[in-house]
């Protein structure tokens, strides 16, 4: 953004779309395990102790393009999606519809993922 030439820019009609493949992350299973209360094992088999959590790990989904709005400033829509491998294409595509559309003057769009490897994998 920095690098950008946004200066002419009005903030208020730019916008984020982020695909972000909303599986779980090693942060929202810590956060459920907390909720749901007792001990846990590792993957070893260890028990561990349930450690506080971070709150902030049950917006795994949308966080991401609204942390990058607010810390910019701006003010179209904002908004991840989750559509599987397709997620980061379909954002440019919405993202695209929204500046052929005239309803926004500049996009950012693009994707994201923190899923626990291990349970993509399975």
């Amino acid at each position: 953004w920095n690098d950008a030439v946004a200066s002419p820019l009005d903030r208020r009609r730019v916008g984020v779309v982020f695909g972000n493949i909303c599986l779980p992350t090693p942060k929202a299973g810590d956060l459920a395990r907390e909720l749901l209360g007792g001990k846990w094992a590792d993957a070893v088999g260890k028990t561990r102790e349930i450690v506080r959590t971070d709150p902030r790990n049950r917006y795994a989904a949308g966080l991401p393009a609204g942390v990058l709005a607010k810390s910019l400033g701006l003010g179209h829509s904002t908004f991840t999606l989750d559509a599987a491998c397709a997620s980061t294409l379909y954002a440019i595509r919405l993202a695209c519809d929204e500046l052929i559309s005239g309803r926004a003057d500049a996009m950012i769009a693009g994707g994201s993922n923190g899923a626990d490897s291990l349970y993509t994998q399975m």
